[in-house]
């Protein structure tokens, strides 16, 4: 598994320790044309890609559904979105704690 965040958004600490367990991780600055590529190369040499990206963010990248299955037929792609899609708040961005905190199940102490 190869976890790949934008260098611009950091993670908490505290998160990375919940979801990066046994993970390998790095940086990707997709405002480099050469860095796209590689990721575009690795997409398509994996089995499985997950994205929790909203729906359209990394089409300009190639790296959309439509896009990987194309490079790769025995790709599995699946998405997450934090709103889903087709709702009033398809197209925002979104994260854990900002679904709870919509949704009324976070709790603060």
């Amino acid at each position: 598994v190869l976890r790949i965040d934008p260098p611009s958004i950091p993670e908490l600490p505290d998160a990375f320790i919940d979801s990066g367990f046994n993970k390998r991780s790095t940086v990707a600055d997709f405002r480099d044309d050469r860095v796209v590529e590689r990721v575009q190369a690795l997409a398509a040499s994996a089995d499985v890609v997950v994205s929790g990206y909203r729906d359209g963010a990394l089409q300009r990248f190639g790296l959309d559904p439509d896009s990987l299955m194309s490079r790769n037929h025995g790709t599995v792609v699946a998405t997450l979105s934090a709103w889903g899609r087709g709702g009033p708040w398809d197209g925002r961005r979104g994260f854990d704690s900002l679904v709870q905190a919509a949704c009324g199940i976070a709790a603060q102490y």
